[in-house]
């Protein structure tokens, strides 16, 4: 009798060395207004603050792929739900500049930009 064992790998993306372990400060604009964001990136994933007259809104990013060598999709998740944010870095991955949006409300949300910190 012969054992088949299958394997099956999950491929995460992940980010470049110019991104990884980076921190982002910039805006997050939304029709309601424009908010100070900072956003930190880690291995394939990271995580955003945002921050408002109560205190602020802490999500998690997930790295869904890299569509160009500077564009990358990620998914977003927070208390007021989830969608998707696709920012394209500059030459050096000093900035991004994005557009972000919730599948389920069905047009753009907004844009979001960040300067690597200092």
């Amino acid at each position: 009798m012969t054992n088949l064992v299958l394997l099956i790998m999950l491929a995460v993306a992940e980010l470049p060395t110019g991104v990884e372990h980076q921190t982002y400060n910039g805006e997050l604009r939304h029709l309601d207004g424009v908010y100070a964001v900072s956003v930190s990136f880690f291995h394939a994933d990271g995580a955003y603050k945002i921050k408002d007259s109560k205190g602020g809104i802490d999500g998690r990013l997930t790295v869904v792929k890299w569509e160009t060598d500077h564009r990358l999709l990620l998914k977003w998740k927070d208390k007021h739900g989830e969608g998707f944010l696709r920012i394209v870095f500059n030459k050096d991955f000093t900035a991004f500049r994005g557009k972000w949006w919730n599948p389920k409300v069905g047009y753009l949300q907004g844009y979001w930009a960040g300067r690597r910190a200092s």
